[in-house]
């Protein structure tokens, strides 16, 4: 069994070199391992999380007490090295921790006034309040477990009734605001 170990992970449908140079070329860099999942498989926002639970199931099943970073496939890059990234993820001592985005561009207008809320109340006044899940990091174990109870049918229902698949994603970054 391989112990504490950090694993780079992000789900595409196809390797597109092109789309997405911004995180291979950044794993290079930083000599990164990038495990991309999802390849040549269908590709929607309900199988991109069933292929997380997957393969992090793989590597519970290999590795004790490891960390996984997932992300989106083609606009995240990787500033820093795994083991860096690992050793600040544990002075955090959290399970998981999600990323924050700057703008509010692209998630439900009507709950914008619940991140600023938050903001004011738990953070340090940055502008980086906009829960996303287009990357968060965590322990296998609690990851497996908060991305099993996003695929809660209830969940699923209810950002259907939004406006179907496409809604999916919007729907997930408003959800991690309740974890």
């Amino acid at each position: 069994m391989i112990d504490n170990e950090i694993y780079a992970i992000t789900v595409s449908n196809k390797l597109d070199r092109e789309e997405m140079k911004y995180i291979i070329n950044s794993c290079n860099k930083q000599k990164n391992k990038l495990n991309i999942i999802g390849l040549n498989r269908p590709f929607d926002w309900i199988k991109r999380l069933q292929y997380y639970i997957e393969e992090l199931e793989r590597l519970d099943s290999i590795s004790t007490n490891s960390i996984a970073v997932l992300t989106d496939a083609y606009d995240v890059f990787y500033t820093d090295t795994l083991n860096n990234i690992k050793h600040k993820f544990i002075q955090m001592d959290a399970d998981i921790v999600f990323s924050c985005e700057r703008w509010y561009s692209h998630q439900i207008e009507s709950i914008k006034i619940k991140h600023d809320d938050n903001a004011k109340l738990y953070g340090s006044g940055s502008q980086y309040r906009y829960v996303c899940a287009g990357c968060y990091i965590g322990y296998i174990k609690p990851l497996i477990t908060f991305l099993k109870s996003i695929l809660d049918e209830q969940f699923i229902e209810k950002v259907s009734s939004l406006g179907g698949e496409k809604y999916f994603k919007l729907g997930l970054d408003q959800c991690l605001m309740g974890y």
